[in-house]
């Protein structure tokens, strides 16, 4: 099985989360592992209408974050990734501040150790895709029409 954030992380230019992000936005990857929700987009409208929603004394508040901070992920659960250059933060569904993960890495390093399952989070389950899979799914361009979802792209990841 080949490991998409392993190889990936040899190929992006630097670590920063805006690299990150831009690598799948310009790739029109909006999932990864049937798992992670990376459509930009729609998880930052719904963590800033979940912030409002749920504010209280124990959860984010929405300046809780400094602005370089920012959305990068959401799971399938609705708990959510969020980064800067130098940390990574896995925030529950919940929003609970004393329940958020710091992790002292770098975007990418997060998710390699994520696919290598040698992550230590008590939100997250281990990345466990069955052997030969390697699965995303690419949402259509308008010019696609209704045409069925691609499945195993891998190449676009590196493209």
């Amino acid at each position: 099985m080949q490991q998409v954030f392993v190889t990936l992380q040899h190929l992006l230019k630097d670590k920063t989360v805006d690299t990150f992000i831009k690598h799948f936005d310009d790739r029109r990857i909006f999932q990864y592992d049937d798992y992670f929700l990376l459509d930009q987009e729609r998880i930052v409208r719904i963590f800033n209408t979940n912030v409002v929603e749920l504010q209280s004394d124990i959860t984010l508040s929405p300046d809780y974050f400094d602005p370089a901070t920012k959305v990068v992920a959401m799971t399938i659960d609705g708990d959510f990734i969020l980064a800067n250059d130098q940390r990574t933060y896995v925030i529950p569904k919940s929003l609970v501040t004393s329940d958020i993960e710091v992790f002292e890495l770098p975007l990418i390093d997060f998710f390699v150790d994520y696919e290598e399952q040698q992550l230590n989070s008590t939100i997250l389950p281990t990345a466990t895709l069955p052997e030969g899979e390697d699965e995303a799914i690419i949402i259509p361009t308008e010019d696609e029409g209704t045409t069925e979802h691609k499945k195993g792209f891998l190449s676009r990841f590196f493209k």
